[in-house]
């Protein structure tokens, strides 16, 4: 399969059971999500995992991770004094072509907001 440009043997990434337990084993964390991603840089030369940042409700937002069987959503709530985003393994979910289309919306919108917010402040800081 090809994803982001790059020619992907699923066989080669991590199962979903196989991600979940090796953030479980390893604080489940930013960190232990490394792990994985590092393994598929090697691979690939790219981790192959987006941060996705727009969530709302109990997750300020979640790491999405090509596993075999699609992709894992990773959520969390809190970031750790080191930074390190501290996922909510009861929250884990496979993504569906649904929620991506609702995510990809989201972000349109937010980037359109931003991208016309920042035009405005160029604007109006270099009349001063």
């Amino acid at each position: 399969m090809e994803f982001t440009g790059i020619q992907i043997d699923p066989l080669q990434l991590k199962s979903k059971v196989e991600a979940i337990e090796i953030l479980n084993d390893n604080d489940a964390d930013y960190q232990a999500l490394m792990l994985i991603a590092n393994e598929y840089d090697k691979l690939y030369g790219n981790e192959l995992v987006w941060h996705y940042s727009l969530c709302t409700g109990d997750y300020t937002g979640i790491h999405i991770l090509p596993v075999r069987e699609g992709f894992l959503c990773i959520p969390y709530g809190h970031v750790d004094v080191d930074d390190h985003e501290l996922f909510d393994m009861k929250g884990v979910f496979m993504m569906d072509a649904e929620t991506a289309e609702v995510l990809l919306d989201e972000w349109k919108s937010y980037s359109t907001g931003l991208i016309g917010a920042m035009e405005d402040m160029i604007r109006i800081l270099k009349q001063n």
